[in-house]
């Protein structure tokens, strides 16, 4: 098992470096200050309070400075932006001594480097160097295409010295026409390309603002309209073994010589990845794969386990499907219907095409249909024991998009709900989501909304998909999913690890066309991966998180008579003592204040970080529940469908994982191996069960499921989820 990290030496273990004081706190216009704040954003900040080494080598020239900055990305100069109110300090400084400092003065080097070699070089979402490499073959006359390689200066990580942090973070493309020819494009929104640096175009300094003619905007889904150019996307199957291939490419060509060596004033001892040492691999319990389905039959695949066993339980009552699509002369949304209807009722055929026959009567088409009865692929009563069973009336019809959601309302506020039933609506929309403009993007929430409100939850499908020739490969996730949405349980863990654990799961999404981030939870589950409640807010609104949690646990010890043995935290990012520190008050004064709380960040290694390469496989991926412990309570965790050695699975990467235990002030404390691995393996677990498709996922849905629920509801016009639609999972 490699990593994509590389040990390297510095010829000269010191340096004396420019560090700059007198940033924060001046009195200036509103439009110098932005320049400022942008200024000082391109330094490394550097705080006496972390400092305190750096402080006591310089009692001088610091004595009366918090703070002072390091400069990193030069695309700023500090002394310019503060004329006459910056103090420039010169001293030496040893790495080995500040490693803070030694990677920010590396960093600034090899971003430098490539500068001057006329690479183009931006800044990552982690705040690394991102080295932009021109493909040939790749470009066109429309476009410029680069890939995209992110290098972390880190310092005993992964060896006792320093290391370099290599990923290929994907690839992009740019126009060849410059943004003075594009008078259309707008200010915000999107990066360019200007004098081999990568910069967002509301981060211009003066200096790029002078070189439009020399401006290249980077292709997105923001602006692809105006430069006529999708962003580059391409469906890798292997992208570990591609992953690995770019970035030993990038090593060999462009690392491994002399003159970057000498730029950057370092030496490669071996040139090779880091070896991971065996006692730093484990793997999770055979047995936390198993899930539990009904009459307590086990197994590793719903998809195939599902309709041999049947469901771990079913929904409290019957449920009832409203259907709802658009009408058109050509027929071709009903049709849809009818093909949906027919495949969620009897199976699909994927062998019997119909598309070709438009012509027919309704009668006539309905009766082809019908011939997909005796078919081999199951249906949705087949696939988890529920049949689709729909309204009387069978349909909410609307004419235009632009009249949707006034149409549906009126057609809901005539519907007489049979309260023996649940009720869950189907929507075919006839426009992708993908491609779907604002309004009609706005059309799918407003449903989604004004339905829970009702208590019906939403299972939108594209009008187009039922057409398909593979359209069978999509009734077993839409079964899934709106068997969830109704109540119903298809598996739960088989043996849970831990002991009346409650877990509350926090994710987050941010969405641009909002432009603010949105926090889920507090999805709180019991240690059978059973959801007990979920909630949704803007990220900055902490009281509303602590009291969700609160509502949760106050649940849980009502259910359970008893209060949990442990509150085990599943957060989507690094979880500071800050924001740690509420929480764990807040169990004090409930009165738990001896229960142990652990919290597990959870994030997603798909561009920017460590991954472990498992040369003994084809595609480099190892077997599901591997970990690899990366040190200081960090892992990497492989959830993916490869359950034996060498059996053929899609490639997922893994998440990486920080476990930490706090006290009642947030303050982190020791948990030993076991504990650590415990937790890791409830992680992986809850992996296991999504319910937003059969296949495996390598998130939990504790993160997941939140995450999912943060996407919408900035949409809705409440900006939280109806209290209607907090029973089931409406999100997924």
């Amino acid at each position: 098992m490699t990593l994509n990290s590389i040990e390297f030496r510095l010829h000269e273990q010191s340096a004396v470096l420019d560090l700059f004081a007198g940033c924060g706190g001046l009195n200036v216009s509103d439009i110098v200050a932005k320049d400022c704040k942008q200024a000082v954003s391109e330094y490394k900040r550097l705080r006496k309070q972390d400092n305190p080494l750096l402080w006591e080598e310089n009692k001088d020239d610091l004595l009366v400075m918090n703070e002072v900055m390091i400069p990193m990305w030069q695309n700023w100069n500090l002394e310019n932006v503060y004329p006459n109110k910056v103090k420039r300090i010169q001293t030496a400084v040893n790495f080995d001594k500040h490693p803070r400092i030694g990677k920010a003065e590396i960093a600034r080097r090899i971003i430098a480097y490539f500068r001057s070699q006329s690479v183009p070089v931006g800044r990552s979402f982690t705040g690394d160097p991102e080295v932009w490499v021109l493909s040939t073959k790749k470009s066109s006359p429309m476009a410029s295409c680069y890939e995209k390689f992110v290098i972390r200066v880190r310092y005993q990580d992964q060896s006792a010295g320093w290391e370099l942090h290599v990923t290929h973070s994907g690839t992009a493309l740019a126009s060849t026409q410059t943004k003075a020819s594009l008078p259309e494009l707008p200010e915000h929104g999107y990066r360019v390309i200007v004098s081999n640096e990568v910069v967002s175009i509301s981060h211009l300094s003066p200096r790029h603002r002078r070189s439009q003619h020399l401006m290249y905007p980077v292709a997105n889904r923001a602006i692809e309209r105006f430069i006529r150019l999708k962003p580059y996307h391409n469906r890798n199957a292997d992208k570990l073994r591609t992953k690995l291939e770019m970035i030993d490419a990038f090593l060999c060509k462009f690392m491994l010589n002399d003159q970057f060596k000498d730029a950057i004033g370092v030496d490669f001892p071996t040139g090779q990845w880091i070896d991971v040492h065996d006692e730093d691999v484990m793997t999770v319990p055979d047995d936390a794969r198993l899930l539990q389905y009904a009459d307590h039959n086990t197994g590793i695949k719903p998809i195939d386990d599902l309709p041999n066993y049947g469901p771990y339980s079913l929904p409290e009552k019957k449920v009832k499907f409203i259907m709802i699509f658009q009408s058109d002369p050509g027929r071709t949304e009903y049709r849809a219907a009818m093909k949906l209807f027919n495949g969620l009722t009897f199976g699909v055929n994927s062998d019997e095409d119909i598309r070709t026959k438009q012509t027919d009567t309704d009668q006539q088409y309905q009766d082809k249909l019908a011939k997909q009865q005796n078919s081999s692929y199951r249906s949705m009563s087949q696939f988890i024991g529920q049949p689709f069973s729909v309204t009387e009336g069978n349909a909410f019809i609307f004419t235009e998009l632009s009249t949707a959601i006034d149409e549906v309302r009126r057609q809901l506020n005539k519907l007489k709900m049979n309260p023996e039933y649940t009720y869950e609506a189907v929507y075919l929309s006839p426009i992708k989501r993908d491609n779907a403009s604002n309004d009609a993007e706005m059309v799918y929430f407003k449903l989604k909304e004004i339905l829970m409100e009702r208590g019906i939850m939403l299972q939108t499908i594209y009008s187009r998909n039922p057409y398909q020739r593979n359209f069978n490969y999509y009734v077993p996730n839409l079964s899934l999913a709106m068997f969830a949405k109704s109540g119903g349980i298809p598996f739960v863990l088989n043996k849970p690890y831990g002991d009346n654990d409650l877990i509350i799961g926090v994710g987050a999404y941010c969405n641009k066309k909002v432009g603010k981030r949105y926090v889920g939870s507090a999805i709180c589950f019991d240690n059978r991966g059973m959801l007990q409640s979920y909630n949704c807010w803007p990220d900055n609104d902490t009281d509303r998180l602590k009291n969700s949690m609160k509502k949760g646990i106050i649940s849980f010890i009502k259910n359970n008579k008893c209060i949990p043995s442990r509150v085990i935290i599943h957060y989507y990012k690094t979880m500071s003592r800050r924001e740690a520190r509420p929480i764990t008050t807040m169990l004090y004064n409930l009165g738990v204040k001896d229960v142990p709380v652990y919290v597990v960040n959870i994030s997603k290694t798909e561009s920017e970080d460590l991954v472990g390469f498992d040369n003994s496989e084809t595609n480099l991926m190892p077997v599901s529940g591997t970990v690899i412990n990366l040190g200081r309570g960090n892992y990497l965790l492989y959830n993916n469908s490869r359950y034996y050695p060498h059996a053929p699975a899609e490639v997922l990467y893994p998440i990486k994982l920080r476990v930490s235990k706090v006290d009642e002030h947030g303050k982190s404390q020791g948990y030993s191996d076991d504990e650590g691995m415990e937790l890791i393996t409830q992680v992986y677990q809850f992996s296991r069960l999504s319910c937003k498709t059969v296949k495996q996922q390598n998130m939990p849905i504790t993160t997941l499921y939140p995450e999912l629920a943060a996407q919408i509801v900035p949409f809705f016009e409440g900006k939280n989820i109806p209290e209607n639609g907090r029973k089931y999972p409406g999100f997924i």
